[in-house]
């Protein structure tokens, strides 16, 4: 009879993923660090406007490849090394020696000086975001929230004078003085202790499905027409989005401190 069958254990198919598709997320990690250095090359033959396009397609690239990865679950401890390298390379390093050449050279020593601020900021940024990572938070309302800036919206901050100079036609911002507070403001964001969102958990619904894909859309196309003007009002809004960051953080801190059962002495 059939309730005599022996009940049948379902598994879950997972996706069939071939040796090209599973590396597909270091290779794009690796693009991120060839297109981010190359800025570098543009820089030295003063072609500013393909510098910067190098260093934003390079952050393009490396939001994308994490995105893929867990997609695809075929997230690796090897690729998370990877990531953290070529993140350097790209937004560390690329963005440092880029306004070095552009402007921050006129003042010798001192523009070396704050070059190599930046650089040690964006290396202790990333060394404190993996061990960050390696661990688990008891909360999992703090993976919402990075500490400090991100080293990719940091890398655009600290270019955004050049780009100011692409756009508008005022010494004011090739100056080294100028070039020289964006790069500290940036390198300092990256080692604060502010709490900024994390766009990587955004789960979004299907009822926003269609507005979000437009916001996309226009913004891929402003990015086509007027590049500078739409990387700065992007730069713009990230930073105002910071003390909403901060008061969405301290809530949820309070929220779930008051919901943690109080602690009790072992007797």
């Amino acid at each position: 009879m059939d309730g005599n069958r022996p009940k049948r254990k379902f598994r879950k198919r997972s996706l069939a993923l071939t040796p090209m598709s599973r590396l597909m997320p270091n290779v794009i990690t690796l693009m991120s660090l060839c297109v981010g250095f190359s800025s570098v090359r543009f820089a030295l033959a003063g072609d500013w406007k393909y510098a910067i396009a190098c260093i934003v397609g390079a952050a393009i690239m490396d939001g994308a490849d994490g995105r893929i990865a867990r997609l695809l679950n075929s997230s690796s401890p090897f690729g998370a090394e990877l990531d953290s390298l070529a993140d350097f390379v790209a937004f560390g390093a690329s963005p440092a020696l880029v306004l070095y050449l552009f402007s921050v050279r006129l003042i010798g020593a001192y523009g070396w000086a704050i070059c190599l601020f930046y650089m040690v900021c964006s290396v202790l940024r990333l060394a404190r975001f993996n061990i960050q990572s390696a661990g688990s938070p008891d909360q999992r309302w703090e993976r919402k929230f990075f500490t400090g800036v991100p080293i990719t919206f940091a890398a655009i901050i600290a270019v955004t004078p050049v780009i100011l100079s692409l756009e508008y036609s005022f010494n004011i911002f090739a100056l080294p003085a100028f070039c020289s507070v964006f790069m500290f403001l940036s390198g300092a964001l990256m080692i604060s202790r502010l709490k900024t969102f994390s766009f990587k958990t955004v789960k979004i619904s299907q009822k926003i499905m269609l507005p979000v894909m437009l916001a996309i859309g226009f913004v891929v196309v402003s990015l086509v027409t007027a590049p500078w003007l739409t990387i700065i009002f992007v730069v713009t809004v990230y930073l105002l989005t910071i003390p909403a960051s901060m008061r969405c953080h301290k809530r949820l801190a309070c929220c779930n401190v008051a919901d943690s059962p109080p602690l009790t002495e072992d007797r």
